[in-house]
């Protein structure tokens, strides 16, 4: 039985990907799961990554919700450390397909002239400036139900994160959209989530709506229908 334990044990360790061996892989239809904070995502990732920061509350049921069932995944970390925290995470909530890792990372993967995509990453007072002059810009809250009803920005779209995904066509394809949560995690999940329909034009707000009201801008507790006072 000693030995039955360490097959199992050995079947279920990821490999080491090559970049290259991780483009082939994404061809057939696996997904990058980069477990780095949104500022290290934000700057250059993977096309088609799922981001959730391996330091997120409720980590693990974040990907559950994120990613689509028994799809392979290939995980992309900081370092060794966050592989060996986040395969036994996963695999406490049923997400087993973890095949592999990237073992050199975003350094290969660029070295290599794969393409890479960015999300730029804006603060709650560059949020508020666009809206003030007027700028033309989408604002996208992702956080639950209970939250939005606590406050949100006039205008905003509310759009949850596990809901973003299949409610996709609900986003304007193009123009400015600047995605905001509680503290900006779930803002570069849900934007990951949306980047793989093929949307663009993303800013991660950092520090979210609990920085918005920590700078004193204004909210409204409106329960209406949170569609209603998006922009067209």
């Amino acid at each position: 039985s000693k030995n039955k334990g360490l097959v199992s044990l050995m079947a279920a360790k990821p490999r080491p990907y090559s970049a290259r061996e991780a483009s082939d892989a994404l061809r057939r239809g696996e997904i990058v799961l980069d477990l780095r904070d949104p500022a290290t995502y934000g700057e250059a990732h993977i096309p088609g990554a799922i981001n959730v920061w391996i330091e997120s509350p409720q980590f693990a049921e974040r990907v559950a919700g994120m990613v689509p069932a028994g799809v392979p995944l290939l995980l992309l970390a900081q370092g060794p450390s966050d592989l060996d925290r986040a395969i036994p995470a996963l695999s406490r909530v049923g997400v087993d397909e973890v095949t592999g890792f990237l073992q050199w990372g975003m350094i290969e993967w660029r070295s290599e002239g794969f393409a890479a995509e960015s999300v730029p990453q804006i603060t709650v007072n560059e949020l508020a400036e666009w809206l003030e002059q007027g700028r033309e810009v989408t604002v996208i809250d992702v956080r639950e139900h209970s939250e939005w009803l606590d406050g949100h920005i006039k205008g905003a779209t509310h759009l949850p994160m596990l809901e973003a995904s299949a409610r996709h066509g609900e986003v304007p394809a193009d123009g400015p959209k600047a995605v905001l949560c509680g503290g900006g995690l779930r803002s570069s999940t849900a934007i990951s989530a949306l980047k793989r329909h093929g949307l663009t034009g993303f800013y991660n707000v950092t520090g979210g709506m609990t920085a918005w009201k920590r700078s004193g801008y204004p909210v409204v507790r409106s329960s209406s229908d949170p569609g209603s006072a998006s922009r067209p």
